[in-house]
């Protein structure tokens, strides 16, 4: 996959970005932003800017996202103040399901999101090895997310979080997700003469090409965040999550994992809690 420089993004995303990248991540404590080079090219695409005499607020508006813009360049060889494991060795760029779920979780306001590096044999370790990699507090917030795939579903019965084609769950590697859980729990999103008969739900683990089309991200990165499908896929978080905790899963890239704290998980627009799942034996 093709890296994506930050530059790419528009400039009011890149004024919205470089705030939260300096609260969120901490990159001011190890870099100077004002300090980071400037290419020359832009350098002189800055003085070839056309001066705006009848429009002073937009001149002062630019003077200020413009330097922003420009630092946000700067950065992006540190990845987006991602943190890292010890031993793990981040990419040298920023390919494009990263840059996705990066800008998706800074445009939700997400402020407790971290990023986290890990090793190449990360998933071979057990839960306490991986928790103690990511500064976890415990291996039961580890997470992980599902695209799920209704097999049973009825388009006839209406759309949205009571009767979707698809769904992601978050849920702990600690818990076993339960589909009729699941499937009993949107029923009862309905009011009882409203309710889908329960042969029209059967809740399965969708296929990797699905997976591929619809979240856009590959095998261990699902983010529940910057999904590419363009029907709105209805999140689902198991309610046996900790609350409140901080809670670790996918960020777009297999060795790449995003933190965050449970009160934004839920609260994030879309997000559903149900009870859908059982502890593991």
């Amino acid at each position: 996959m093709a890296s994506i420089p930050i530059y790419n993004l528009a400039l009011d995303e890149k004024y919205v970005a470089l705030g939260y990248i300096i609260a969120g991540f901490g990159i001011a404590q190890d870099v100077d932003p004002a300090s980071a080079d400037v290419s020359t090219s832009k350098k002189k695409d800055d003085k070839a800017r056309p001066e705006r005499p009848d429009d002073t607020k937009s001149e002062q508006k630019n003077d200020v996202i413009l330097p922003l813009s420009r630092r946000i360049d700067a950065l992006e060889s540190f990845f987006l103040g991602a943190s890292v494991a010890p031993g793990a060795v981040p990419p040298q760029s920023v390919d494009a399901h990263v840059l996705r779920a990066c800008r998706a979780v800074a445009s939700l306001r997400i402020y407790s999101a971290q990023w986290r590096w890990v090793t190449e044999n990360y998933y071979a370790g057990d839960l306490s090895s991986r928790a103690q990699a990511l500064g976890a507090h415990g291996k039961n917030l580890l997470c992980k997310s599902l695209l799920l795939e209704n097999r049973a579903h009825d388009a006839a019965a209406g759309k949205g979080p009571t009767n979707p084609r698809h769904c992601l769950v978050v849920v702990q590697y600690e818990a076993t997700f339960d589909a009729k859980k699941l499937a009993r729990a949107v029923r009862m999103l309905r009011t009882p003469v409203d309710r889908i008969d329960s042969s029209k739900f059967d809740f399965r683990v969708a296929s990797e090409e699905d997976n591929a089309l619809l979240t856009g991200y590959p095998h261990n990165a699902v983010c529940p965040f910057g999904l590419v499908s363009t029907v709105s896929i209805p999140i689902v978080v198991a309610s046996a999550i900790p609350r409140p905790s901080f809670v670790w899963m996918g960020g777009g890239h297999s060795r790449l994992k995003l933190g965050l704290s449970t009160e934004e998980l839920v609260g994030t627009a879309g997000v559903i809690v149900l009870d859908i799942t059982v502890p593991r034996p």
